[in-house]
């Protein structure tokens, strides 16, 4: 892995893709988001540690922690349903 990239433990990895899916299972119980938005920002987030587990390099010069690597590859894959999880784009 390049220097200039953030070096991934899978502790912080997993632990953050359990925060952001418990924080989007909230917001879709407080009508933030609807159930398709659910549905795709969990299979993402599956998909991210699934690609880490296996060994792809998700990361890039620009994310500057394990968080702002899932919001940048989650927004990729997914588009608008990973905005929401911030809730002023909801």
């Amino acid at each position: 892995m390049k220097e200039d990239k953030i070096m991934l433990n899978e502790k912080l990895l997993s632990e953050d893709i359990a925060g952001i899916t418990k924080k989007a299972n909230d917001y879709k119980a407080m009508g933030i988001i609807t159930s398709r938005d659910l549905e795709l920002i969990v299979a993402g987030l599956n998909l991210i540690k699934k690609d880490f587990e296996a060994g792809v390099d998700l990361a890039e010069p620009e994310d500057k922690n394990v968080h702002m690597l899932i919001d940048r590859v989650l927004s990729e894959r997914i588009g608008q349903s990973a905005l929401k999880l911030h809730t002023c784009m909801a």
